[in-house]
């Protein structure tokens, strides 16, 4: 079997190394999450005793915030998203059950993830300019992250308005509260699905999808005819 050469080598060395620290950053946010729940370290003022419960929350949490924050170099190529769907399954399956959640539960909320991650990726190859994968991550991470806080602050408004004999504001819906708080909902509620997000996340799938076909059907052809068409200037001669 003839040996690589070095050109091959260089870039099989290049591509493990693009995806090293991306998957490490993947695996250690979700893993310290993780940790914050099997220690029991109370976040917030009524926090229960047995804190563990919400390990499958945390680490959902935690997926759902990294994807849509560092998603431009987690899944630049199609070949990242095997590694980083793989290694993520078995943090919330460990997670599940820490927190006694059913394993149906917790495949059902990592399930979310990875149809998170898959769009992610498909309109990951679509934006090719920097410009347009940082807007697109700023717009991914305020829907997941920026929905959740939302949706705790309408939470709370919620509880001050029941106290108070105020008329209670509607909840929010299920698609603008964004995937943690169904990934919440899903591992504490075994009856809820999230059929809004789902279609959602099945609508910009389904446009990223052809967004690429007609890219790779209609855009270079018709980029090299204009560059065909274009008038071709002769060189400048030299002066003498």
């Amino acid at each position: 079997m003839p040996a690589l050469s070095d050109r091959h080598q260089d870039q099989l060395r290049h591509r493990a190394g693009a995806l090293t620290l991306p998957l490490l950053l993947w695996l250690s946010v979700p893993f310290a999450a993780l940790a914050l729940a099997a220690a029991r370290v109370p976040l917030w003022a009524a926090f229960p005793q047995a804190g563990e419960r919400f390990a499958l929350q945390y680490v959902t949490a935690a997926q759902f915030a990294v994807a849509a924050l560092c998603f431009p170099t987690l899944v630049a190529s199609f070949r990242n998203v095997f590694p980083v769907l793989a290694s993520g399954w078995p943090i919330a399956l460990i997670a599940g059950a820490l927190a006694a959640v059913p394993i149906s539960r917790a495949c059902a909320a990592e399930l979310l993830v990875s149809a998170f991650l898959i769009v992610l990726s498909l309109w990951r190859q679509i934006l090719r300019s920097t410009l347009w994968q940082n807007l697109a991550a700023g717009i991914a991470s305020t829907w997941a992250i920026g929905g959740a806080m939302l949706f705790y602050w309408r939470t709370e408004l919620q509880i001050m308005q029941a106290r108070d004999g105020v008329a209670v504001s509607p909840n929010l819906n299920e698609a603008l509260s964004g995937p943690i708080v169904a990934a919440d909902r899903i591992a504490m509620d075994p009856a809820f699905i999230p059929h809004t997000l789902w279609a959602l996340l099945a609508s910009l799938g389904a446009a990223a999808v052809i967004a690429m076909v007609l890219r790779k059907r209609w855009g270079p052809s018709r980029y090299s005819e204009s560059r065909q068409s274009m008038p071709k200037v002769p060189p400048l001669s030299p002066t003498a």
